[in-house]
């Protein structure tokens, strides 16, 4: 498999995870040069292992909602 359809298989995953956000989420995996190993251990990995990125990418876009308290 090479790297273009390992990232085409990750974005599919990030994307059932989280349809609204999947093409920033998979924009900032690309911009912090993740390579072709990393897309092809997303493309294959466990469920888990695809959300602990997706929450982690959301989270450093400020994507997910604040837990302060007023």
């Amino acid at each position: 498999m090479d790297g273009y359809e390992a990232t085409r298989m990750a974005f599919s995953r990030i994307q059932n995870l989280d349809p609204e956000n999947a093409s920033k989420v998979m924009g900032l995996l690309l911009i912090q040069e993740h390579g072709e190993k990393e897309m092809i251990r997303l493309a294959f990995g466990s469920e888990a292992l695809v959300h602990s990125v997706v929450v982690k990418a959301q989270n450093d876009l400020g994507l997910l909602p604040s837990n302060s308290s007023p």
